[in-house]
Formats: structure tokens, sequence, C-alpha cells
């Protein structure tokens, strides 16, 4: 520590953080995550233009949406192989109309997660670029409690471990009149 400038009360400065690795690192995330919606969405519109079909949906319409997903590059042909695997054989209309509400149902199920992800993915983007430009016009990071901010570390986090707290939203407005119900 001799020979170092160190604050008043004899605590090293902060050093400069890098954060180009983890905004590179995010947005690669963010892109990943929206090319994966994208392919979920031409899985969802076969899946939804052979749920209109109801009753009458038969094994060579779900062939040939299969064969569209694969070369659209939605799916891999293995990928399309394992779900195929899953049709029942020995059934007509009703059982294949079935299994395909039950893969509309869980292909959104998985579409709501990864909106979910991929808005949190946007969001780390957004935190890593605004860190990644107060670091290139000189501003150091907020001490994070007993250690120095790092990359990753959630901006929401306030006190240390002084019983953190976290950033909440404002209350809603009461509403006037009569309470619904």
């Amino acid at each position: 520590m001799a020979g170092t400038p160190s604050t008043p009360m004899g605590l090293e400065p902060p050093q400069p953080v890098d954060w180009a690795g983890p905004t590179q690192q995010a947005q690669a995330l963010f892109k990943q995550t929206n090319d994966a919606m994208k392919h979920m969405q031409n899985v969802l519109g076969v899946l939804k233009s052979l749920a209109t079909k109801a009753d009458t949906v038969q094994m060579k319409d779900i062939i040939d949406g299969a064969g569209r997903l694969v070369a659209s590059g939605a799916v891999t042909a293995k990928q399309m192989a394992g779900i195929l695997a899953t049709v029942p054989a020995n059934g007509g209309g009703a059982a294949l109309a079935a299994w395909v509400k039950a893969a509309e149902q869980k292909e959104l199920a998985a579409m709501q997660k990864l909106q979910g992800a991929n808005e949190l993915m946007r969001h780390e983007m957004g935190v890593s670029a605004l860190r990644a430009m107060g670091s290139k016009m000189g501003f150091e990071p907020m001490a994070q409690g007993p250690g120095e901010a790092t990359p990753g570390t959630p901006l929401t986090t306030l006190g240390g471990d002084q019983g953190g707290t976290q950033a909440q939203a404002p209350a809603p407005p009461q509403m006037e009149g009569p309470a619904l119900g």
C-alpha cells in the first residue's frame, strides 16, 4: 500500500471494471433467446393451423407441418423425430386433435417462459451497456456493501449485508368507487 494513493479512511480506491465482456455476453444471450422465440413462433404457427382442423386433422397434415418446420430451420430433423415419436399411431381425428392441442399448450407455456428470459436478457443487456458507458466516462461502480461491484452485481441491491433491501415499485393508487367482486 505504500506509494499508492488511498482514500482519507485508508481504503484503496476502486479499480476500473471492464464491462465489455459482460455486455457482449448479455448481447449474445439476448440474441440467442430472441432467435429461439422466432423458431417457437414458427412451431406455434404450424400447431395453430393444425388445431383449426380439430377432429379432421390427419397424420399427413402433421407430417407436412413437421417437414415445413425442419425445412425452415425452426427445429432439427432429430428434434422433429423425437416430437413425431409421441404422435399417437393408432388413432384418427380425435386422438390426433388431442395430441395437437396438448403440443400447442406445451409450446405456449414454453414460449411464455422464453419471453420472460428474453425480457431479462434485454434488461441485462441495457444494464451492462450503461455500466460500460459509465466506465468509459470515468465513473466507478458504487460499492455493494463490504466488497466492490463486479460484473453481474444486481443494481437493485441496496445496503450490502446490513439487511439490504430490494428496490420496490410504489404502491398503486387507491381507487374510489364500489369494490368489484
